[in-house]
């Protein structure tokens, strides 16, 4: 059953705005510009890093953990040189505190297989989750 839904609409394409149907506005531009607005690469680093931590603090609290964890997202703008289409890469950095590394790597993989932002990137080749020290 849903439990949330919401529409999202752009008409102006990447210089303009997007917004939520009853909801923000959001002013957006592209990464090359000097305009100010976000941008797929933000909103997409965004909804990832956040949906991912989300499931880890869930995945955590069922081991009875503390949700101490910081999960970061490098998201990068790149242009193909043969058929100058462009691409995404995603490189996730997850870190949770006081838990050695090996019971964090477990932890991280099982919220990489439920976190629902990741599900809908699938194996996407460009997409690596690294588990690393918590600082």
């Amino acid at each position: 059953f849903m439990l949330y839904e919401v529409v999202a609409v752009n008409e102006t394409g990447i210089e303009g705005e997007s917004y939520l149907v009853d909801g923000e506005t959001y002013p957006t531009s592209s990464p090359m510009s000097e305009a100010p607005g976000t941008n797929p690469e933000q909103l997409m680093g965004l909804a990832l890093a956040t949906c991912f931590n989300a499931t880890l603090h869930a995945v955590l609290k069922e081991r009875g953990l503390e949700p101490e964890s910081r999960v970061q997202v490098t998201v990068q703008l790149h242009q193909d040189e043969d058929n100058k289409e462009y691409y995404f890469t995603l490189d996730l950095e997850a870190a949770v505190d006081k838990i050695d590394l090996q019971e964090a790597k477990e932890i991280v993989e099982v919220a990489h297989k439920r976190c629902p932002v990741a599900k809908i990137v699938g194996n996407y080749e460009g997409m690596t989750v690294k588990t690393v020290p918590f600082n």
